[in-house]
């Protein structure tokens, strides 16, 4: 590996450490401050429209600039939520958060996939997701721990802390072209995926809204909650890589994603019809191995697929994020309609079944052969 590909992978590592570190107790952080479901479900469906108009209005920006500048808002929303005691303040958070997403992830995918190895796509997008399953496996028990010793805020001051090495890393990265944002040239570079990321989009805005707050009803100590979130990064660990290879391999995508989707969607179903948190447990763990398969397989997709690499990433975003502010405006109107949140999870699991459905009818016009 090069020099800046190793910059670019040490500051994706201290993001994600800080990420899983921090972020994983914010769900019980907002329930325990004393926010609703309906509060909680409006944060996050307020963040991801934010990211979509953040992609439709914006014209152009330094890649690397931006990228900073995600890093920088990534550790002021920790430090905003440690005291978020009014509304207003978690609204503000979920605003800051939908900018940050954007301003880090576009780049940062757009300078990781540019090292991309002719033939080992797949190999490449599971190393770029690697991180996630092995830190979620550590870091959630060690968080709960140090919330129940010192208190959640403490987690959040030190998930920014941890940012800062992050941020100087970025600071030695090239200067780099600016990126446009051209919604109707971005759309028209991916034909054939936009359908299957605003589905994916609906499932995991639903998926990661829901879970922490169903798991509640089953784990409220702190320490515990952690604990479980360790528990589900376990499944992930070796998942990437053996499903990595043996797609490179054959060259063939879709015969893996058909499988795991359908599966990871029936999962889902069974697990918002659970009623023992032994059955929440293992329907979840399940999820959480199939989802880890998933993830690198629908990336390459898109990777694979690319007429240009800078369209198809602000596309994936945009798409990404329009399904997820979907799914969890449906989840508000669930929970105001007095609804429980995790049958949400029986409606998700049932649109991702249509998934591997368009997928085949959209790779008939694909280019290349998935």
């Amino acid at each position: 590996m090069d020099r800046p590909f190793l910059r670019l992978y040490s500051m994706q590592f201290f993001y994600i450490f800080s990420h899983v570190f921090g972020w994983t107790l914010s769900s019980l952080y907002f329930v325990k401050s004393g926010y609703s479901f309906l509060d909680i479900a409006l944060y996050f469906a307020l963040s991801y429209a934010t990211s979509m108009f953040v992609i439709m209005t914006l014209k152009h920006s330094p890649s690397d600039k931006m990228m900073r500048k995600g890093l920088i808002l990534k550790m002021l929303i920790f430090i905003v939520t440690a005291y978020i005691y009014v509304k207003p303040l978690l609204f503000i958070s979920g605003i800051m958060w939908g900018f940050m997403s954007i301003a880090y992830w576009v780049p940062m995918n757009i300078h990781f996939f540019k090292f991309r190895t002719a033939g080992k796509h797949a190999s490449h997008v599971g190393l770029f997701f690697a991180l996630w399953p092995i830190l979620g496996a550590i870091l959630p028990a060690i968080a709960g721990i140090a919330a129940q010793s010192y208190g959640i805020a403490f987690v959040f001051l030190a998930s920014a802390a941890i940012m800062v090495p992050a941020i100087i890393i970025s600071l030695s990265m090239k200067q780099s072209d600016a990126l446009y944002f051209d919604f109707k040239k971005f759309t028209a570079n991916t034909k054939g995926v936009k359908t299957i990321l605003f589905l994916q989009g609906i499932w995991e805005g639903i998926d990661w809204l829901a879970v922490p707050l169903v798991t509640l009803s089953f784990v409220s100590g702190i320490a515990d909650f952690g604990a479980f979130y360790s528990y589900l990064g376990v499944f992930g660990i070796f998942a990437f890589f053996i499903a990595g290879k043996a797609s490179d391999k054959s060259g063939k995508r879709a015969i893996f994603l058909y499988p795991v989707t359908v599966a990871m969607a029936m999962c889902t179903i069974l697990s918002g019809l659970s009623a023992t948190f032994f059955a929440w447990g293992v329907l979840r763990g399940a999820v959480s191995f199939l989802v880890n398969l998933f993830s690198p397989f629908a990336m390459t997709v898109v990777v694979d697929t690319s007429k240009s690499i800078e369209d198809s990433m602000i596309s994936r975003e945009f798409f990404l994020c329009f399904g997820r502010a979907l799914g969890t405006s449906l989840v508000a109107l669930m929970l105001a309609m007095s609804v429980p949140i995790q049958y949400s999870l029986v409606f998700s699991g049932t649109i991702l079944l249509l998934h591997p459905l368009i997928l085949r009818e959209k790779k008939k016009d694909y280019h290349v052969d998935i």
